[in-house]
């Protein structure tokens, strides 16, 4: 029998299986599922930014015809709060809490709630219930926050300075940098001041619950959205002080994520709480206004860079200061995208002297926390534009600048003053095969033509690394980063030979089911009809603490791998023994087991000796029947995926408005197993990117503290008319760190966006001297720029 590429999947653009009920409109979300007798929740926000709550008065909500129950902070007693699991060194401690405790910090804290008939009554009532606030000061500024005299949010903290964190620019290998030096030497030292704006994930489907207590059983069972059931399973479990073997997390279809359902909620809590009073189901969907007001929020920073350079364009050294507007109190993951930035800030670079202090302050303002990117889109632009004030500053082409200052293909393993290790790539490859897709040298000839013709056209470069698969359990611990950084897998074969796979991801958009049986069906070399996945049911998967975030398919993938490798040795043996023949004699080859060199005539299908395994009449010594592994696997360190975005834009000086011209990408993901869900996910992260660059940003009122984009039409999502066309290229370099050379992607988009807008715009305007150093940059925003430049 010789060996076919039949069954071979890596690499194949298979269609997503995911797609098929949902397109057919069978999906089963949250809000599709009611058990029999299902009570609604609806809660009571702070209309105030900050206001203690001197008292809350239930009885007409109590009293009014189909509430079951209203729950305060009074119902709270032996309920704990959800920890802050990212704590790092001299970070101030930190919960979050089911409702406000005592007072409000920001506009959409939850107060209180109500159980009722229909989620119709239950808004009504809130109507009814009586708080007595008392208004106090607030503060919606970072840097306001930490002037002498501002109000404090979290008195506990003494002030609003959660954590001063310093990055002094010593490697993994301990060697330190000499910044200061850096900058004595330095022919030229460059300043930037940037802000980057705040906005989230703006799911199409928002947060709900449904919890059903069985009093019968004592056990709990919550369906959710959330990205990491397992974990959510722990800390509920902690919360509400029963055991976590008592919890079910169930997981049905998502509408979109984008890192803030990896978080824990106060209405986690509630609901689950709610149902176990009332023993029966209890629901809560979140509306769009509660979803912009009290779903975490990201990005926000004020960041301050200095670099210093030699006249030839060699990058010496790197310092900054990074405000992190962290709103009224940590939530589940501290101050993570923050470090993230500090230690992701000197990119594709090699700047071997850095330092940076990053500085988690609190403002009245909804809780920053994780969305896609995790601080490494921060980061990027502000190296990227940074790269680009130097280029100009020194006279040299942003594109030469870049390539006299980045780490080469034959310097990996790199590692880098922020403390990381770069595990694989070709900078250099890529910068240039996105230069080459744009016709970069012919945009530049074309631009002072056209800027005599009233065109104003812009190019910007913005590169990127993006540590994926963040996992190595180890490394988590040394940054008391409580979780583990592992993915489990069970894989079992049934006796027709057939694959059922269990994962504790979670499918969100993303592919991963489909990723994953592909992984399997490789493997296994069998047709990706005969695996299965099954997904988002704590009771069946394996635990995972980090679940589906960081771009994890890489780590989950190779514990798929591995759980086979078990599969196949043992199918081995067991074949061995049928065939009458010696195990080292015997391989796997096309989902059969066959005696080496004898393939045609002694050969047995994975069919066949699954049968045996469960018939289990001729195991060798020391098998058990079946045919199944599981296997937790704990990456040894994480990957760098990496890549060039080059963006093209003409600017119109009347009315700010971008219009798109080319966009380039050249990304790097490793092995890629399925093509097709690539190029789907970079364009979903490039959307994602490019809104904040351009449109979404929360805007809060100074005088009054209040969220005034708290609307789709106050806070707006790009549609496919603001976004170009993207021409996606990729570059192939395995990461030595995982098994089959998988390094993470589904973020990767997003990091390089904002910077490869900004600099386009940037270009384009450069005889106005306009610096696009605040995003997003709104046709507004850009006008005024024009305008205060005398354009």
């Amino acid at each position: 029998m010789t060996t076919t590429q039949e069954n071979r999947w890596i690499g194949v653009s298979a269609p997503r299986r995911e797609d098929a009920p949902l397109i057919r409109g069978r999906g089963r979300y949250i809000a599709d599922i009611e058990p029999a007798g299902t009570v609604h929740m609806a809660i009571l926000r702070s209309p105030y930014a900050h206001a203690r709550i001197n008292g809350i008065d239930t009885a007409a909500a109590e009293a009014m015809d189909g509430v079951h129950c209203v729950l305060t902070a009074a119902d709270l007693e032996g309920i704990g709060d959800f920890p802050t699991i990212w704590r790092l060194p001299g970070q101030k401690e930190c919960t979050t809490p089911a409702f406000a405790p005592g007072k409000a910090r920001y506009v959409g804290e939850p107060v209180a709630a109500v159980v009722a008939d229909s989620r119709y009554l239950a808004e009504d009532a809130l109507d009814l219930l009586d708080v007595d606030y008392e208004i106090l000061d607030h503060v919606v500024d970072v840097e306001a926050a930490l002037a002498d005299g501002a109000p404090v949010i979290n008195e506990d903290m003494g002030d609003n300075t959660i954590i001063e964190y310093t990055f002094p620019g010593i490697n993994a290998l301990g060697v330190a940098g000499d910044v200061d030096g850096a900058f004595e030497e330095a022919d030229e030292i460059i300043s930037g001041r940037f802000k980057v704006g705040r906005y989230s994930g703006v799911a199409l489907e928002t947060r709900g619950h449904v919890a059903e207590w069985d009093d019968l059983r004592q056990t709990l069972t919550l369906h959710s959205g959330s990205q990491v059931a397992s974990l959510l399973r722990t800390e509920l479990a902690a919360a509400l002080g029963i055991p976590e073997t008592s919890v079910r997390i169930l997981t049905p279809n998502i509408g979109g994520a984008f890192g803030n359902q990896w978080d824990r909620y106060p209405e986690d809590i509630l609901v689950s709480l709610a149902s176990m009073k009332l023993c029966r189901p209890v629901k809560w969907i979140e509306d769009r206004r509660e979803a912009l007001q009290a779903t975490v929020h990201g990005r926000e920073q004020l960041q301050e860079w200095q670099l210093a350079a030699n006249s030839d364009g060699t990058v010496l050294g790197l310092k900054g200061r990074v405000l992190s507007d962290q709103g009224a109190h940590l939530h589940s993951v501290g101050i993570g995208p923050a470090w993230v930035t500090g230690a992701a800030a000197v990119n594709q670079y090699k700047i071997a002297n850095y330092h940076c202090d990053v500085v988690g302050v609190a403002t009245n303002k909804t809780p920053n926390s994780t969305f896609r990117g995790f601080g490494g889109p921060e980061a990027m632009f502000g190296i990227e534009r940074m790269m680009d004030k130097t280029a100009r500053r020194l006279g040299i082409d942003p594109a030469e600048l870049r390539r006299r200052n980045m780490i080469q293909a034959d310097e990996f393993p790199y590692f880098s003053p922020g403390g990381a290790v770069y595990d694989s790539g070709n900078y250099p490859a890529a910068l240039e095969k996105a230069l080459e897709a744009v016709e970069y040298d012919k945009v530049r000839e074309e631009q002072q033509s056209l800027r005599d013709q009233g065109v104003y056209r812009g190019i910007g470069i913005s590169s990127y690394i993006h540590v994926s698969g963040f996992g190595p359990s180890a490394i988590l611990g040394i940054l008391d980063y409580y979780t583990g950084g592992y993915e489990g897998s069970t894989v079992k074969i049934d006796p027709h030979g057939r694959a059922t796979l269990y994962t504790g991801m979670i499918p969100m958009g993303q592919g991963t089911e489909t990723t994953l049986a592909q992984v399997a069906a490789d493997h296994l070399e069998i047709d990706i009809a005969n695996v299965r996945v099954v997904w988002g049911d704590t009771d069946q998967t394996p635990y995972t603490g980090f679940g589906s975030a960081g771009s994890r398919s890489n780590v989950a993938a190779v514990a798929v791998i591995k759980a086979i490798e078990e599969i196949k040795a043992k199918a081995v043996r067991i074949g061995a023994g049928l065939l009458e023949a010696d195990p080292d004699d015997v391989a796997y080859a096309d989902g059969r087991i066959s005696v080496k060199g004898a393939e045609e005539m002694r050969s047995l299908s994975l069919a066949d000796v699954a049968q045996q395994a469960y018939w289990a009449h001729k195991l060798p010594e020391g098998d058990q029947p079946t045919l199944e592994a599981t296997y937790v696997y704990d990456p040894a360190n994480f990957t760098t995926a990496c890549g060039t975005h080059v963006a093209v834009v003409d600017v119109d000086i009347d009315t700010g408005k971008i219009e798109w011209v080319k966009y380039v990408v050249v990304d790097d993901a490793g092995t890629i197993i399925n093509p097709l869900l690539v190029e789907g996910q970079i364009h979903g992260a490039l959307s994602n990117g490019l809104g904040g660059a351009m449109l979404e940003e929360f805007v809060y009122d100074e005088e009054t503290g209040q969220l005034l984009s708290s609307t789709l039409m106050d806070y707006l999502v790009p549609s496919f008319t603001d976004l170009p066309d993207f021409e996606i290229h990729h570059l192939v370099t395995p990461s030595p760190h995982t098994e089959g050379g998988f390094k993470g992607m589904g973020e990767a988009g997003c990091f390089p966006a904002a910077g490869a807008l900004a600099n386009a715009v940037t270009d384009a305007l450069s005889h106005l001297g306009v610096e696009a150093d605040q995003t997003p940059v709104t046709p507004s925003r850009l006008w005024s720029l024009i305008d205060q430049a005398g354009g």
